[in-house]
């Protein structure tokens, strides 16, 4: 996979733009569907549309959270984004 520059003035934004269309499931159909997963079940698929959603949540709250509980906020967001990672191979 090569990789994309994007010219913007906020790369956080512009990063959940683009892992946000994984948290519709006919998008995440046509990805896994693309990439040899035709047969992957419904709840795959809303596990991985929460997966993601949560992960935002957990990483915007911790930007605005104070310095003790943010790194935890964080820690949470990143192993929601991580849990798709066994769920699809």
């Amino acid at each position: 996979m090569g990789i994309i520059r994007i010219a913007t003035e906020s790369p956080k934004t512009e990063q959940w733009k683009l892992l946000a269309q994984f948290t519709y499931p006919t998008n995440i159909r046509r990805y896994l569907e693309n990439h040899g997963f035709a047969d992957v079940d419904g709840r795959t698929v809303e596990f991985i549309a929460g997966c993601v959603r949560q992960g935002e949540a957990y990483c915007v709250v911790a930007e605005n959270s104070p310095v003790d509980i943010a790194p935890l906020l964080l820690y949470y967001g990143v192993a929601n984004l991580l849990r798709i990672c066994p769920k699809i191979t």
